[in-house]
């Protein structure tokens, strides 16, 4: 039975130097501390809203130190497509394609956001028919991209929302990416999970403030938490933690087709073992989009330094 250690810090995240520093030594010490197979991120800012590569080197240690004592580090993509903002005081959107750091981490697994066209009653067959639009608009997929920029719009949401993804400004593509993608940057996400407020997931909500019940949850950061427990259950089936799983998904990606990671199109997260593919980067990306990007100038190398291979 997997048990659950919730780690948190005073300072909030306010997109970029705030509260990434504290949240970092936490996870560091988690990290060095046993205390963790598996390490779960609902949390990110665009590449953009630190300073520079540098500044953003300097927060990567527990990613490092994680990677070397085998711990699995999962970040969710982001809710807003490639379109985030630069300040939280002062918020205006960047004028250019983005994603999220930590996700954009090669050292981290990026989960992405999908949609499920599956029938409400029984989950079991493909439906093409009801909502939402996307499952609609791709007949026979049994899951499509999350991407809610179209109506009907998120009670009380007045903005389109749709899953992050898309590639680094910062971070070179990493070696396990080769053959997959023909972009030099690091591409994002690795997998997804159901993550569309209209097929979300129910859970029990008894705390302090609210009305106990069930309650629909859904957006991207509940595929990061969903996702460690599927690494939980393949830790105990392995009999300890399976450590750092970016290169075995694009592998068995790769195995699982002649064709290789390049067989999704119209989905972000056909099975969960597809991987980022050059094929449906519109896709991942959404609509919810900016202006062209643009070259960030200093670049970081794939998996740093001190990653073990």
């Amino acid at each position: 039975m997997a048990n659950i250690l919730l780690v948190t810090t005073p300072t909030a995240e306010t997109l970029g130097v705030q509260g990434f520093p504290q949240m970092m030594m936490a996870e560091d010490y988690v990290v060095k501390n046993h205390l963790a197979a598996v390490i779960s991120q609902s949390l990110g800012a665009a590449e953009e809203t630190f300073n520079g590569a540098a500044s953003l080197e300097q927060l990567r240690y527990a990613f490092k130190d994680a990677q070397a004592a085998g711990i699995t580090v999962l970040a969710s993509s982001g809710d807003f497509g490639t379109a985030n903002i630069s300040s939280i005081l002062h918020p205006s959107v960047i004028p250019f394609p983005t994603v999220n750091w930590p996700a954009s981490d090669p050292l981290v697994t990026a989960i992405g956001g999908t949609s499920l066209c599956t029938d409400a009653t029984t989950g079991k067959t493909v439906d093409s028919v009801s909502p939402p639009a996307s499952c609609q608009g791709a007949p026979g997929q049994r899951e499509v991209t999350w991407n809610n920029t179209n109506p009907p719009p998120i009670p009380g949401l007045s903005i389109p929302i749709a899953t992050g993804g898309g590639f680094s400004h910062l971070f070179s593509r990493p070696s396990f990416q080769d053959g997959v993608s023909s972009n030099p940057m690091r591409g994002l996400p690795e997998v997804a999970y159901d993550a569309d407020p209209f097929t979300a997931l129910p859970i029990y909500i008894s705390s302090a403030g609210n009305q106990p019940g069930w309650y629909l949850a859904g957006r991207i950061s509940a595929g990061s938490p969903q996702w460690a427990g599927l690494i939980a259950i393949a830790s105990q089936i392995n009999g300890g933690p399976v450590g750092y799983i970016n290169p075995a998904l694009y592998k068995i990606g790769q195995d699982r087709k002649p064709d290789g990671a390049r067989r999704m199109r119209r989905s972000s997260c056909q099975t969960s073992y597809a991987p980022f593919t050059v094929t449906n980067r519109d896709q991942l990306e959404g609509s919810v989009q900016s202006p062209a990007p643009r070259d960030s100038g200093a670049k970081l190398d794939g998996v740093g330094s001190s990653a073990a291979g």
